[in-house]
């Protein structure tokens, strides 16, 4: 499990263009930016879906025969450690998400808004997942609208701004401090950047990102 935890957050920091370092530093923003669950989510989700094409499924299908055949004709010699003596057909996340079901959402809507509640749960006020905005979202996949900036460069400027670390290690011409993402804000008087963040106003958040950019990094852009 640590291993594919691992594995995981490698492909996150390739996907953002970061650091490994630094996606395992920030893995529920890394997470939430690229709408991947985490390991543990991603499993539950898998054992929801499993219940629920099993509960869905006719009674003469042959995984119902077996589970029968298993839990109560006691026709098949199963050990006690196999999945089906350990309800893999009714995992407790099943049970409970059942109990939750949203009427009139398919099994893919209901585990979508799943999906994007868990990778939306923040920690601190300032917690930057808290701007990820479900306008932000992708509505198939949850990932964020950065990542589907068709412009290589703005694409991981936008990342950036997003985790914090755009222009990372300049100066503000403002105030020669150490810039920041709120540093736009204060110093430069470009407001409300994640607002953008929007695949409605793609245009515009490019606009802003170079605006950024030329302002502190102005060799960084494209030509």
């Amino acid at each position: 499990m640590i291993r594919l935890i691992t594995i995981v957050s490698f492909a996150n920091s390739w996907v953002l263009g970061s650091s490994e370092h630094h996606a395992k530093q920030y893995q529920r923003l890394s997470r939430s930016l690229t709408g991947i669950e985490s390991v543990q989510d991603r499993f539950e989700t898998l054992s929801i879906r499993f219940g629920s094409h099993y509960d869905n499924a006719d009674d003469t299908n042959p995984l119902k025969t077996m589970v029968k055949a298993v839990l109560t004709d006691k026709v098949l010699e199963v050990s006690n450690n196999s999945l089906i003596r350990n309800n893999i057909h009714c995992r407790p996340g099943y049970a409970k998400f059942k109990k939750l079901a949203i009427p009139n959402l398919t099994l893919t809507q209901t585990m979508l808004k799943r999906k994007i509640d868990n990778i939306s749960q923040t920690k601190t006020k300032n917690d930057r997942i808290a701007c990820i905005k479900p306008s932000s979202r992708h509505l198939r996949s949850g990932a964020d609208v950065s990542l589907y900036i068709n412009h290589t460069f703005f694409a991981f400027q936008a990342i950036r701004w997003r985790m914090n670390r755009i222009c990372i290690g300049s100066i503000c011409p403002s105030c020669d401090r150490k810039f920041y993402f709120n540093h736009a804000d204060k110093c430069l008087g470009l407001t409300d950047t994640d607002d953008l963040f929007r695949f409605s106003t793609i245009t515009a958040l490019l606009r802003r990102l170079e605006a950024i950019t030329a302002a502190i990094r102005p060799e960084l852009l494209p030509p």
